[in-house]
């Protein structure tokens, strides 16, 4: 269908098309909003890809339960391959004897190495550890929302260890923080969000 002339003799649209903005009569639309296409969107209860992000009490809670059942794989380890060794202290006239147990450095780098692989792998594959999927929280990509692979998991799997090192502080900053990021989150890009319990 061909198009019209007004009474200028300007071409018109042909009907049912809106008018080309670039031609005298039209508008031109408004620009994009800065951060179209960005999955994070701020408000009063922030969601990224509609998912709310996750209370900090919920992510702490699963932080709980990750340490428990570690600790339920560890503590056997480390108590068939650690040494006891005497320690004496002595206090004016009294002395002291107490006995102190030490795990092999060998073993504190596997456990840091089994530590590494099991959020890595839960993250990547899963989406959440077993503490996290307990109370129905994942760990999705900071930008767009999705699931994160093994690069990104491994990358906050080290982010765990930096910011437990500083008592803790990289924890606890995901408390004053709009995205609820704690240092791990910042470095590799991460917003933990409410899901589906598994």
């Amino acid at each position: 269908m061909s198009g019209t002339q007004d009474a200028g003799g300007i071409p018109m649209a042909p009907e049912g098309l809106p008018p080309n903005p670039n031609s005298g009569g039209g508008q031109t639309s408004p620009p994009p909003s800065p951060g179209t296409g960005y999955a994070f969107s701020p408000g009063e209860r922030p969601t990224i890809a509609g998912l709310p992000l996750a209370g900090i009490g919920r992510r702490l809670l699963g932080y709980l339960i990750d340490g428990i059942i570690l600790s339920l794989i560890y503590f056997p380890i480390s108590s068939a391959f650690s040494t006891t060794n005497n320690v004496v202290t002595t206090i004016g006239g009294i002395t002291l004897t107490t006995q102190v147990r030490t795990v092999s450095p060998i073993f504190q780098l596997v456990f840091l190495i089994l530590d590494l692989a099991y959020f890595t792998l839960l993250w990547s594959r899963k989406g959440a550890s077993l503490g996290q999927m307990a109370v129905g929280v994942r760990v999705v990509d900071g930008t767009t929302g999705a699931a994160i692979g093994q690069t990104q998991a491994l990358v906050r799997a080290i982010g765990y260890i930096v910011s437990a090192i500083p008592i803790f502080i990289g924890f606890i900053w995901a408390f004053f923080d709009p995205r609820k990021q704690g240092w791990m989150d910042k470095m590799a890009n991460t917003l933990v969000v409410e899901a589906r319990r598994y």
